[in-house]
């Protein structure tokens, strides 16, 4: 009984192995070059937009500089 079970087991994970093989690891390992070479063009890479930075602040007001010891202003 044991091996009966076995047996459809693998029957049931074969090919699902085989598709999970074919889909996935064939073209992380190289294989889509040739394809990608003959049929198709490989995908462009994004364009990353790097916002610019925020404008400077304007000084502070000289009341409100920190001017050395003692308390600081508001």
């Amino acid at each position: 009984m044991n091996f009966v079970v076995f047996i459809l087991i693998l029957a049931v994970l074969s090919p699902v192995n085989g598709f999970f093989w074919c889909w996935w690891w064939l073209p992380r390992i190289g294989f889509n070059i040739d394809w990608q070479i003959t049929v198709g063009r490989p995908r462009p890479r994004p364009v990353v937009v790097v916002p610019p930075p925020p404008p400077p602040s304007p000084p502070l007001p000289a009341y409100k500089r920190y001017r050395g010891p003692g308390p600081k202003p508001n």
